[in-house]
């Protein structure tokens, strides 16, 4: 009995992604290349197991091969193929969590970007900017894939739909030259600690969600350059992010079908901040064909501004970056996804002598 308890408790899941990428006109150079991602999630439900009830423990082991298109061919600053990481094998995530009524806390190696700035209808996107916002990703180190840092979340369901999230995380996850299977749990004063917090809004009609809008502010409290001295370098940096994703004229909600629109701002320092300012939007259409109501459309357009103090200390820099993402998700059974997506990348790499660049990703995805 205890042991089918226990095999209850467990899940085992795998998925493995590929990409084919192409780069047809533009950017530093055409051409064709593979990259690809292997996912081990382990979780076990204490509950369920008959040990305690609310708690939860998980593993996600990673793989990413494949040499970085965005390095190789576009040169764009925002990362346009998001599973894009290079040839490493390691331990992506290790935590515990625990709810304790309408609170709960999460201890261990964890993604940030899973639990904050998650935009729901932005995801079918490829571009990492739809993921994660530029004004953190491009200006600080900070706990997103491929390599998590260790960290303490604690959240609040409150009973007006109101959810509040505080976390610290340590401020630097290295990289893989010195933390190549991402086992090297260190906590280190002088590398600082990031802190973020944000309240999300889930607006509901009826039993079903309509909408949901997050507003967040975070501090890293390490060192970064002074972009108005470049002999000095200042403590602490910072930002705010607004998200908002809303529901229209859906079909079916709780099935999620329907068109749904997702919009994105960032600010943060320009003092020490090399992107200061990030627009993003778009919109998601879930069964836009009748037989086909696992299928999902979406189109989308990230935008980055560069500081006035980092442009004055760059003569080759531009002032923006601007992606603009079609992509299709075709599902097939259980599991199996085929995903196009086309771009066209304005100012790759927000460098002088750069052409504009159009690039494709044709990408499979198996879950088992």
């Amino acid at each position: 009995m205890a042991q089918s308890k226990l095999s209850e408790a467990v899940t085992f899941n795998t998925t493995v992604t590929g990409d084919f990428v192409i780069n047809g006109y533009g950017g530093v150079k055409q051409g064709f290349a593979y990259i690809g991602k292997e996912d081990l999630l382990f979780g076990l439900n204490t509950g369920t197991a008959g040990w305690w009830e609310n708690g939860y423990f998980f593993v996600h082991g990673l793989n990413t091969h494949g040499v970085g298109p965005s390095e190789k061919f576009t040169g764009d600053l925002q990362i346009f193929d998001n599973i894009e990481a290079g040839d490493h094998t390691g331990l992506f995530e290790f935590w515990y969590s625990q709810q304790i009524g309408k609170f709960s806390f999460l201890v261990g190696q964890h993604d940030m970007n899973t639990e904050f700035l998650g935009s729901k209808y932005s995801a079918i996107l490829m571009n990492s900017s739809f993921g994660i916002m530029p004004t953190l990703s491009l200006n600080m180190p900070i706990s997103i894939f491929p390599l998590a840092a260790p960290g303490f979340i604690l959240k609040y369901e409150a009973d007006n739909n109101i959810i509040y999230r505080a976390a610290i995380y340590d401020g630097n996850p290295g990289n893989f030259d010195d933390n190549r299977y991402n086992l090297n749990v260190r906590l280190n004063k002088l590398e600082g600690f990031f802190y973020i917090g944000e309240i999300q809004y889930n607006q509901q009609d009826g039993y079903r969600e309509v909408g949901n809008y997050k507003i967040g502010s975070y501090y890293h409290s390490g060192l970064f350059p002074d972009y108005t001295d470049s002999l000095n370098t200042i403590k602490g940096n910072y930002g705010f992010y607004i998200l908002a994703d809303r529901a229209l004229f859906a079909k079916s909600l709780h099935a999620g079908r329907g068109l749904c629109v997702f919009a994105q701002l960032g600010v943060t320092d320009p003092q020490r901040s090399m992107v200061n300012r990030y627009y993003g939007g778009g919109f998601r259409y879930h069964g836009i064909l009748p037989e086909r109501y696992k299928d999902q459309l979406g189109l989308g357009l990230a935008y980055i501004s560069l500081s006035k103090n980092y442009l004055k200390s760059s003569s080759e820099a531009l002032s923006f970056e601007t992606a603009m993402e079609c992509t299709y998700i075709f599902h097939f059974g259980s599991g199996y996804t085929i995903q196009p997506s086309l771009q066209y990348l304005v100012n790759p790499g927000a460098v002088t002598n750069t052409e504009n660049c159009l690039a494709g990703i044709l990408r499979f995805s198996i879950s088992l």
